[in-house]
């Protein structure tokens, strides 16, 4: 069941919008391959390799009634790729490729569901909002969401 929220700001009193910052991470795995160019064409493919790239990312917006709106997302660091081994199938192609002969083939995003962060404020005069008046999780949907009444 949902509810509607009424906020009233502690600090000035006002009735206002809150304003969240969600934080948190997504691995990317990654697949690149280099391309077989010797003529002997027994290989389409020289080699294959897989890794993943971590970013921290930031989504800042507000609540419009109880949904949470985005209005700004932004990668705030992105982590050195780890790569795993090179699986070759012509190594005379993969000897003679360079950094630019590897193509990026698959790019799968999974976010780390253990690293979500949420803090909230108020709208008019920034505030901190005590996050324990709300429920966060809405695991179909994977958004947050005020479920309950609150004033802060």
């Amino acid at each position: 069941m949902k509810f509607g929220y009424k906020f009233v700001c502690s600090k000035c009193q006002g009735h206002t919008t809150i304003n969240y910052t969600h934080n948190y991470i997504v691995v990317v795995q990654l697949e690149e391959t280099v391309y077989c160019k010797c003529k002997a064409r027994e290989h389409l493919v020289a080699a294959t390799r897989q890794g993943s790239r971590k970013l921290d990312i930031r989504e800042l917006g507000r609540f419009e009634g109880i949904d949470p709106v985005v209005h700004h997302r932004v990668t705030t660091r992105v982590y050195p790729s780890k790569q795993l081994d090179s699986v070759v199938t012509c190594k005379s192609c993969y000897n003679q490729s360079t950094g630019s002969d590897w193509e990026l083939t698959q790019e799968h995003p999974v976010v780390d569901e253990t690293s979500h962060i949420f803090s909230l404020s108020c709208a008019s005069c920034g505030e901190k909002i005590n996050d324990s008046s709300f429920i966060w999780k809405d695991k179909k949907n994977k958004r947050i969401r005020i479920e309950k009444s609150v004033a802060a």
